[in-house]
């Protein structure tokens, strides 16, 4: 059933519908009502048996989606009598509940996908969050008054529930939410004033406290959310056994994802793996990052193939510990954006099976490795470094031993399996290598080297490069191949 721009619907009356009329309807579609205040009235819910699908759409003064207020006192939570699995909401900016009681017989439903409803202050109450087990698509977008996901049991701050669990969903994304403090607020560090917007008392909590599992997430996407400082507490990342995908962009706030719990003053050590099935990681626009971790342990990625960090100028390192990374190879990392301080620290990180590396605009980048590390990047193939106007070196100057001096060799052949190099538009590179001890690229046979004027020598020491042969120079650069 079809309802559809029907202006002055205001609402779907009981008394004009048999009671088997709606029985065998499967799915329910309702645009452009302009006048309608609900969608279905509590003497309407025991008809809809079969009803699974249900699609909502720019309804301007729609502010229930199931109005069971006028249902009978001796029956607290009215069933819905359908197995219904999909529910999208689109367009609706009246919007303020799904509904202001507890429905039960949301038992089926399975996608939530939500957009566009600027009135909508959460999406859950936490007994109905427990009612809905087989949820495993929730999708949020453009919700300007959404200050959480699950509300607390009275809207002040006060909950009987001590966890909320989501023990099927597989995808979640949240997006252009900018009010969004908390999945499920923690009572212990916020409360509530000024009509629904959380102000923090001791510290920010993040978005995900220690009350919230999900335990079978596989993609997670954060977009837009302008008042979340911290992603995860500890205990809650240590529960994402099966995440897969992280993606996080345009979070002007958030400073750190995984934060490190605090124990008598102390951070407490997780002890398994971190993630331990990602595969992808992104994060892009993120100005004040300055961490993906702020754990000072060890930390393991055994899964991660690809990785891309763009514009984080804040960035200071990955983690505070020592990160392996053993699988991350192809596409490899875009490292994108003023990240000297990052790239500095990569010495503690380890990704022995990368294969290519692209840097592109990273306007306070001066140089890209140390020896240590690059020594280490024996399956590297590809490097493409564009546009870092203040780059001096792709490898930096030897670390200093005792007395002062520099090491004298290298411990093995630097880019062992370098094939394809191309350093582009670097005003400031005097370099390839700041070293003075004979460097060998036995299978470099593509190189690129293009308006970097500052360029006096590839490096200090003699260099090999046995399948290299120039093609063509010009004025601003020359082509080996």
């Amino acid at each position: 059933m079809k309802l559809t721009e029907l202006e002055n619907l205001e609402r779907l009356e009981h008394g004009s519908l048999s009671v088997g009329s709606l029985s065998k309807l499967k799915e329910f579609s309702v645009r452009g009502c302009g006048k309608l205040l609900c969608v279905f009235a509590s003497q309407l819910l025991p008809m809809l048996r079969h009803l699974e699908d249900l699609f909502v759409e720019s309804c301007e003064l729609l502010e229930v989606m199931f109005e069971l207020e006028g249902a009978d006192s001796n029956e607290p939570n009215p069933t819905i009598l359908s197995p219904l699995k999909l529910i999208v909401l689109r367009d609706l900016p009246k919007l303020n509940y799904i509904s202001k009681r507890d429905p039960m017989g949301f038992e089926y439903i399975q996608t939530l996908h939500i957009y566009d409803c600027s009135s909508l202050k959460h999406v859950f109450a936490p007994t109905m969050a427990k009612s809905i087990p087989l949820l495993c698509d929730l999708m949020i977008w453009k919700c300007e008054m959404l200050s959480r996901i699950v509300a607390e049991e009275n809207g002040l701050g006060e909950s009987s529930v001590e966890e909320v669990e989501f023990p099927q969903l597989k995808r979640l994304e949240l997006g252009n939410l900018p009010n969004l403090v908390s999945f499920f607020p923690n009572v212990n560090t916020t409360v509530a004033q000024s009509g629904d917007h959380y102000h923090n008392l001791v510290q920010p909590q993040p978005l995900f406290n220690e009350k919230v599992a999900i335990p079978s997430l596989v993609y997670l996407g954060l977009f837009g959310l302008k008042n979340v400082r911290n992603m995860f507490h500890p205990s809650m990342a240590g529960g994402l056994v099966n995440l897969q995908k992280l993606l996080i962009k345009d979070c002007s706030t958030l400073e750190t994802v995984g934060m490190e719990e605090e124990v008598g003053g102390h951070g407490r050590i997780l002890h398994k793996t971190l993630f331990p099935q990602l595969i992808k990681l992104v994060l892009a626009r993120l100005p004040k990052l300055k961490w993906f971790c702020h754990f000072t342990h060890p930390l393991e990625l055994p899964r991660l193939r690809t990785m891309d960090i763009m514009f984080c100028p804040s960035m200071d390192a990955f983690s505070l510990g020592h990160v392996s990374a053993p699988n991350l190879s192809l596409p490899g990392i875009l490292w994108n954006g003023d990240l000297n301080n990052a790239i500095q620290s990569l010495p503690k990180v380890t990704f022995p099976r990368l294969e290519n590396l692209e840097l592109e605009g990273c306007e306070s980048l001066k140089y890209v490795f140390q020896p240590s590390m690059a020594k280490d990047l024996v399956n590297l193939q590809e490097l493409i470094i564009n546009d870092c106007s203040k780059m001096e070196a792709v490898v930096d100057r030897e670390e200093e031993i005792e007395g002062g001096q520099g090491r004298k060799s290298a411990d093995k052949t630097l880019f062992p399996r370098l094939s394809k190099l191309e350093l582009c538009r670097l005003q400031q590179l005097k370099r390839f290598c700041h070293f003075k001890y004979p460097l060998e690229l036995p299978l470099l046979s593509q190189m690129v080297i293009w308006d970097c004027p500052s360029m006096d020598s590839f490096s200090f020491g003699y260099v090999r490069a046995p399948n290299l042969r120039l093609q063509a120079t010009s004025r601003n650069g020359k082509i080996w191949r």
